[in-house]
């Protein structure tokens, strides 16, 4: 089955819907159409996969479902016809669902919906710590990775206190990761660290500790042992 191939006079009707939402696209055909030689259906343009031809499955998806009923009772003179909804639901939306769907009698359309699919921004491992030791002097590498639709802008502050959060520059980037990236770490990176993930759907963050540890020499009856400790503890400043 084929549509027309310019469609472009017809109206969209422009839908953004979250992942794992429900959307309902309506339109309305007339009993002739339900009736007679020419028959409803759903496709999507940008792949031509049929969906229903009239009430009858074409793809084997069951979160797609059909819903038909008349709505408007027309008489006129002798005759009389109705008009009836033709809906195409989909539930528990998927990015994969993206697309220009297509409601048709036969190859004539009748209504084009363009459904835009967004997801707020997740990250895509789930750290089991978030507390990381290091040696003064070492070079410290943090990779974060977020996913969304919109793809997130991903950044690196260092909180400082809630009003003055210190934003990071040293992050190297991908279209998905934003590795922060500190050299030759002393006292003053001690803190906590939060990668932003952010689209226009929502924000997230995630938070890590940095705990820089110092190397102490002890002399003990002329035998120097080695200890690692934190860099601030009571009775010794650098």
């Amino acid at each position: 089955i084929n549509s027309s191939s310019d469609d472009s006079h017809l109206s969209r009707d422009y839908i953004n819907v979250n992942v794992g939402k429900r959307v309902r696209m309506e339109c309305e055909l007339s009993n002739a159409t339900i009736s007679g030689n020419m028959k409803g259906l759903w496709l999507r343009l940008e792949d031509a996969e049929v969906f229903f031809y009239l009430t009858s499955r074409i793809n084997s998806d069951q979160r797609f479902q059909i819903e038909q009923r008349p709505i408007l009772h027309i008489i006129n003179g002798t005759s009389s016809y109705e008009v009836m909804t033709y809906s195409l639901t989909i539930d528990d939306v998927r990015s994969s669902d993206d697309g220009t769907y297509s409601c048709q009698e036969d190859n004539r359309i009748i209504k084009l919906f363009v459904l835009n699919i967004v997801e707020r921004p997740y990250f895509v491992t789930d750290e089991s710590t978030t507390l990381l030791r290091t040696q003064i002097g070492k070079n410290v590498s943090i990779a974060c990775e977020a996913h969304g639709k919109p793809s997130p802008f991903l950044r690196w502050i260092k909180k400082i206190d809630d009003d003055q959060p210190k934003t990071m520059i040293n992050c190297t980037t991908t279209p998905t990761t934003c590795q922060l990236n500190l050299y030759h770490v002393n006292r003053w990176h001690n803190g906590i660290y939060e990668c932003v993930a952010a689209n226009t759907i929502g924000t997230i963050g995630r938070f890590y500790t940095l705990d820089v540890q110092c190397e102490f020499f002890f002399l003990l009856k002329k035998r120097t042992t080695k200890s690692i400790k934190p860099c601030f503890f009571p009775g010794i400043s650098f």
